[in-house]
């Protein structure tokens, strides 16, 4: 399993090229042309795409929010708005002598990326333009000063002790009703799906403060390396393109398909389709995650990854700024990313 942009990029050639089934399962015509444009590599597809993720959103517990005497939020929010909700729920849980939390991280037992994840989707509510600036390694600290002052802001509302829980754990927390809200990727609905919630009953789902009209993208996809079994995996990958897998995959996993042949009615909740919507939707601007390997070299994603969990401990507004820059400048880009 694997990504496109530079996660592909990095294996170089070790991969087999898959242009004879992207034309032999006619995908080029069945996927948006985001996902086309992010498999394609040098005039070469190397990736068949499975699902389709979004990096920028916030759940939350609304029995919670009742708890707490709380009207839940009903559509984008600033981060002032954001922060100021965060507030509210604080007081009020104090008030109440109740033990529950604004927000989580996630970032602790093996998913330090839950952090980068938060950082990038400030990063991109706070100015678009810094984000394709930061993935094509332009970015200055005075520019990231702002981002980190705001992730700052994010961590003051969380329990101390969020890095003894990974992502899913953290969704646990919220589950529990011992915090209001989490800011993560989407695949945390399946999570509380498989839990036994409703979306729209017993948790909401808005997009990230900022991030109105924008969409965090992850493409999760099989490639097949030359060596080894080469027919088997061709046939592997030709599996997901069908619609029975497609139909079978994407649901339980909290995905939507990169197919547009794929029917809506798969779909159980409104807030995958409204996903899939926004993927045909003229207004909406694609943000390729660097967070998930698609947009920042592989060796300044390993480096940019401890950096972030420095600053999540010490949370020093200038050091972190001038170190990630430093990160930044160790790449080379090799893909320009155009997305204002």
């Amino acid at each position: 399993q694997s990504h496109p942009g530079y996660e592909v990029a990095r294996y170089g050639g070790y991969l087999r090229s898959l242009n004879d089934l992207w034309d032999y399962d006619n995908i080029a015509e069945r996927v948006p042309a985001i996902v086309r444009s992010l498999c394609s590599l040098n005039g070469n597809y190397y990736l068949v795409p499975v699902g389709i993720h979004k990096t920028n959103v916030i759940f939350y517990n609304k029995q919670v929010f009742a708890q707490l005497g709380i009207t839940p939020p009903s559509g984008p929010m600033t981060f002032e708005e954001f922060f100021d909700l965060c507030d509210l729920i604080e007081q009020r849980a104090q008030e109440r002598g109740l033990n529950i939390y604004p927000l989580e991280v996630g970032d602790g037992m093996g998913t330090d990326w839950a952090a980068t994840q938060i950082f990038e989707t400030i990063m991109a509510g706070y100015d678009i333009q810094l984000y394709e600036d930061f993935i094509n390694g332009r970015a200055t600290a005075d520019r990231l000063r702002p981002v980190l002052e705001l992730f700052k802001r994010y961590l003051s509302y969380a329990p101390d002790d969020h890095k003894a829980r990974n992502w899913a754990e953290a969704c646990g927390q919220l589950f529990n009703g011992r915090v209001a809200m989490y800011m993560h990727g989407d695949w945390a609905n399946a999570y509380f799906k498989n839990r036994g919630w409703t979306p729209g009953v017993e948790y909401g789902i808005l997009p990230a403060p900022g991030t109105e009209n924008l969409f965090g993208l992850v493409v999760d996809g099989f490639v097949v390396p030359k060596g080894g079994n080469v027919v088997s995996g061709l046939r592997w990958v030709h599996s997901y393109t069908t619609l029975q897998v497609q139909t079978m995959f994407n649901p339980v996993k909290g995905s939507v398909s990169p197919y547009t042949d794929v029917p809506d009615s798969i779909y159980t909740d409104d807030y995958s389709r409204g996903v899939v919507d926004e993927l045909k939707r003229e207004q909406t601007r694609f943000y390729p995650s660097f967070t998930h390997g698609m947009s920042l070299p592989n060796e300044v994603l390993y480096d940019l990854h401890p950096k972030i969990s420095e600053f999540v401990e010490y949370q020093n507004v200038e050091q972190s700024a001038s170190a990630i820059v430093q990160v930044l400048g160790r790449g080379t880009y090799s893909i320009s990313w155009n997305i204002v």
